[in-house]
Parts: structure tokens; C-alpha cells; sequence
């Protein structure tokens, strides 16, 4: 069975998202400006057995603007490489990108809940959610996140 693994990344004062015209949800400024880099080790070593990203479509939306910029990083290629799902009503299919790379795959439906059952129980390696705090929120009320894990910025976010 695999594993549901949800990341979430703060700044030391519980900011994980913001208005990206301030762009508060762009980590590697966070990182890079905290002078550190035990965020990114910590995040590349859940894709030691992770395989695939789940993401609720505000996170997508945030994240398919930024990571595909990512070129020569090992952590850039693991989430690049990748499989993404995309839990979405929005978006109709065929309309999800994620820049050059393989573009990631909607869920969509009212069974949601079901179908990520479904990937739990089904073969390949664990799964990672970045943010998206609906769709955790769904999927924590079904008891289906199986770990939670957590970076936190040494920065203050305004």
C-alpha cells in the first residue's frame, strides 16, 4: 500500500501561502534567503520513495508557474519527473500543464475520496501532497493521509 505524504513548508510564524503578487509561497527565496538547506534535503528524501504529487488546483496553479523553472537541481528533477494529479473541477482535461514535462493527470467527480483510495491501494511508490488545504482537509476527515511532515523557515513572513 502506498503512502499518502503530506508536506507542508512554513515560515516560522505559520505563513505557507500568500498573495502571489508578493509571492510569499515561493520557498526558494525562502530558503535561499534563511541560508539554509535543510528544506530541500528534507523535502528530496521523501522522494526517495514517493512517485507522484497530488494537488488540490490552487497549488497547482501556484507550483506549475515555478517548479518547471527548476532546471539542474536534483530536487527540480525529482518533482519535475514526477507523476501529478490534479484534484480539480475547474480545469476540463487537457488543460493541465506542468511546462515541458509530462503534464499532470485531473481527478475530478464527486467520489474523489474514492479514487485517491483507489491510488493508495494500487502499485508505485508513496504519494506527496504539497499545501493544498482543501483538499487535505477532505482527505484528513476520510482518514486517508498516512504521514504529515513538516519544514519550517527560520524567516517572518509579513
Amino acid at each position: 500500500m502506498r503512502k499518502i505524504i503530506l508536506f507542508i513548508h512554513s515560515t516560522i510564524n505559520g505563513v505557507v501561502t500568500g498573495d502571489p503578487s508578493g509571492d510569499k509561497t515561493n520557498w526558494a527565496v525562502w530558503r535561499n534567503s534563511a541560508g539554509i538547506e535543510e528544506g530541500s534535503r528534507y523535502l528530496f528524501n521523501i522522494f526517495e520513495t514517493a512517485d507522484t504529487i497530488l494537488l488540490g488546483r490552487g497549488t497547482y496553479e501556484d507550483l506549475s508557474r515555478k517548479w518547471p523553472n527548476t532546471r539542474g537541481s536534483s530536487l527540480g528533477d525529482k518533482i519535475n519527473n514526477a507523476h501529478k494529479l490534479v484534484v480539480t473541477s475547474a480545469q476540463p482535461p487537457g488543460k493541465l500543464k506542468w511546462g515541458e514535462f509530462e503534464a499532470p493527470n485531473p481527478l475530478t467527480g464527486s467520489n474523489i475520496e474514492e479514487q485517491i483510495m483507489d491510488l493508495k491501494n494500487g502499485d508505485g511508490g508513496d504519494i506527496v501532497i504539497f499545501g493544498s488545504p482543501t483538499l487535505v482537509r477532505s482527505l484528513a476527515k476520510e482518514i486517508l493521509l498516512t504521514n504529515i511532515r513538516s519544514s519550517c523557515t527560520r524567516l517572518w513572513s509579513t
